[in-house]
């Protein structure tokens, strides 16, 4: 297939876990929000988070905060199987239902499976690569497509004295600093790096985390003068 090309594929291999099923019920019960959810969504799009939007989205569909969580997450996942698969939507609905068909308990069959056909449409709708929640899965998983992230860091500062021959007697200490590093990449569990630190490496690093502060910044302000949602990661005032 060449790239860009739409998919052809009329269903894929899915079978929906357990676990995905509350998911899927919540977007079975609240679909009939799903075109007005855009809207909703489309009017915060620059601080949009799950936890956040939860919240800002129950009390506009007579929700409960952990129902439109439930329902925004079931979402979410369902925006990166379309994107990992690298199929339609309406290729995904379909294989998902199909899942549900075969898979799911009778219980949830009765209670869920015909509004879900039904919601077809709307949910082939919501989950455009244009959509907030599209956007919100791809903004993640380039947040977090690195090889290595960050998990944690601590500098210790370290005394070393240097004794005489019979170590009775310190004749001299160097003052050296052990920067610790804990990064995950990708698999269990994290992993720790220790690295030497001297004071013009200190120096060195705080002048570098001073100018990286600066370039976010520029490039925040950049950004948004021109009407394009920008965060910085990890900095809570950035969508102010």
């Amino acid at each position: 297939m060449k790239k860009g090309t739409t998919p052809s594929k009329k269903t894929i291999p899915l079978s929906v876990p357990k676990a995905a099923l509350p998911g899927l019920a919540a977007i079975a019960t609240f679909g009939t929000h799903l075109g007005a959810l855009r809207g909703i969504l489309e009017k915060q799009v620059a601080e949009l988070d799950l936890a956040g939007s939860a919240d800002f989205v129950a009390e506009r569909i007579g929700a409960s905060n952990s129902e439109a969580e439930a329902l925004l997450q079931a979402l979410v996942g369902l925006h990166s199987l379309r994107r990992s698969w690298d199929v339609s939507a309406e290729t995904l609905f379909d294989s998902i239902t199909g899942s549900l068909e075969r898979e799911a308990s009778d219980d949830w069959k009765k209670k869920s499976l015909d509004a879900w056909r039904n919601l077809k449409p709307a949910i082939v709708e919501t989950l455009s690569p244009d959509h907030p929640l599209g956007i919100l899965e791809k903004s993640v998983y380039l947040t977090y497509a690195h090889q290595n992230t960050l998990q944690g860091m601590e500098i210790v500062t370290d005394v070393r004295p240097v004794f005489d021959t019979h170590g009775s007697r310190i004749l001299r200490t160097m003052v050296t600093h052990l920067l610790m590093l804990d990064y995950d990449d990708g698999s269990f569990p994290s992993k720790r790096l220790h690295l030497a630190l001297d004071s013009d490496d200190i120096r060195r690093l705080k002048s570098l985390c001073d100018r990286a502060e600066i370039k976010a910044a520029c490039a925040h302000s950049a950004f948004s003068s021109i009407g394009v949602a920008t965060e910085q990661v990890g900095d809570s005032k950035s969508g102010d």
